[in-house]
């Protein structure tokens, strides 16, 4: 709860100094200050797209199109390693909780109807779940479900997955983006 605090006064900060004319001033005067702005703000925007639902898709485009080239490839960079810690964050807690697959259950009137419901897409996404990584991390809102952060960290505990497909999974899924903004800007 704390860290969230901090991060609600740092954004207003940001918007208070206008740092968007601030970081053009600076890139006129100095390249090697952009340089190194560019790498707070990777770093920053990796430690937030770690945290569960954080919009973090709309700060990458930000650093994109602030950024250009060198922007959209440190965004890449910093979402892939975000993510994959966000996987190993989510191992940890699988292995610290001791959790199991039967963690879920639910209780309520509702109970079996949830049950059956939650069994019956299990079984279908349970074949494919690299698959259905790649399509909830490019999904439309899906800081409902927890943003790309909270995908990634229940996907790390639920030990379905193998790191290293894991990790191929997010480098293809989230390069559609990076590659589409590289070719319009040498178009």
């Amino acid at each position: 709860m704390k860290l969230i605090f901090v991060l609600v006064i740092a954004a207003g900060f940001v918007f208070y100094f206008d740092v968007v004319a601030q970081l053009q001033s600076i890139s006129e005067k100095n390249s090697e200050a952009v340089f190194y702005s560019l790498i707070i703000a990777c770093v920053c925007y990796g430690l937030l797209l770690m945290l569960p639902f954080v919009p973090a898709l709309e700060l990458g485009l930000l650093l994109m199109s602030i950024y250009g080239a060198d922007g959209i490839i440190g965004a890449y960079v910093a979402t892939v390693s975000a993510l994959m810690l966000s996987f190993l964050i989510g191992g940890q807690f699988r292995k610290n909780r001791g959790a199991s697959n039967e963690s879920w259950i639910v209780v309520g009137k509702l109970a079996p109807i949830r049950y059956l419901l939650v069994k019956m897409l299990y079984k279908k996404v349970s074949h494919r779940p690299y698959m259905s990584l790649a399509l909830l991390l490019n999904m439309p809102g899906n800081v409902v479900l927890g943003g790309a952060g909270g995908i990634a960290m229940m996907a790390g505990a639920s030990g379905h997955m193998q790191f290293v497909r894991y990790g191929i999974t997010v480098m293809l899924a989230t390069s559609v983006l990076p590659i589409l903004f590289i070719v319009g800007i040498s178009l």
